[in-house]
């Protein structure tokens, strides 16, 4: 089968991609009447990630409720595929989890010109379905402006020369142990496992390069209410909320995966 490539108008030369996204939950009300659902939130985060790398790209965008078992019909149609987060488990073996495993441990491998993005969720199930394993973190959940540190192999690959990056967390279940093929690139003081690559294939990200800190509050809020939170814990995220993060410069990592090459930090 001929790989899809990225296409341009050569008369405006816009790049235009083509993008499954796989939607794997539905965000709390107070996120959806503020910020919208996930299939408005990462788009949102490929615009701002677009502008950031200054390229004249655009991406058409079609999105599948999984949790209802909906996928693409025609991966080679598309550039690529993200798995949103959700709050459900990756290890799961609900129905619809289960399912959505074996759909991703197929598509990764017979159709290799695929590319494919796993964000919280999607991160753990991607591990999942090639062999890793996910649990519940024995340190806890891990929640809000975040530092991740860079490994040699995260420094390479992503082409920076940044030590640490500091990303929106928003987690419990870490992938914990990483299926043989992928590479750690980071990890932080709660987690190992923080993103993945095997390059021109599979991209994962532990943290949510999606969320703005409005996000994070309202999640942080809701959860809270709920009794998930505590008061120190949600206290503490609230105090962080100014703190500038790197949600931009990994989504530019992510749309810089999907044009085929990583560039260097400039």
């Amino acid at each position: 089968m001929e790989r899809l490539k990225p296409t341009t108008n050569i008369s405006e030369h816009t790049t235009t991609l083509k993008i499954a996204l796989l939607v794997a939950d539905t965000p709390s009300q107070p996120v959806v009447e503020k910020f919208g659902d996930y299939t408005q939130i990462f788009p949102a985060m490929l615009k701002k990630a677009v502008a950031h790398s200054k390229r004249n790209i655009d991406f058409s965008i079609e999105c599948f409720d999984v949790t209802q078992m909906q996928y693409p019909r025609e991966h080679e149609a598309f550039h690529g595929v993200i798995i949103t987060g959700s709050a459900s488990s990756a290890a799961s073996n609900e129905p619809w989890i289960f399912h959505f495993n074996e759909y991703i441990k197929q598509l990764i491998e017979d159709v290799p010109e695929c590319k494919v993005v796993g964000v919280c969720f999607g991160h753990q199930l991607i591990a999942r379905a090639l062999g890793g394993t996910v649990a519940k973190n024995k340190k806890g959940w891990e929640i809000g402006h975040t530092e991740v540190k860079l490994n040699n192999a995260g420094k390479k690959l992503l082409k920076t020369n940044k030590d640490t990056l500091q990303l929106q967390q928003m987690h419990e279940d870490v992938v914990s142990y990483s299926p043989p093929g992928l590479e750690v690139l980071c990890s932080s003081d709660l987690c190992e496992v923080q993103a993945m690559l095997k390059p021109n294939h599979i991209l994962t990200v532990q943290a949510h390069p999606e969320f703005t800190p409005g996000i994070v509050e309202e999640i942080t809020r809701s959860r809270e209410q709920q009794g998930k939170f505590t008061p120190e814990m949600a206290s503490s995220v609230y105090s962080k909320l100014t703190l500038p993060d790197d949600s931009i410069w990994f989504a530019t990592k992510i749309v810089e995966f999907f044009m085929g090459n990583f560039v260097e930090d400039s």
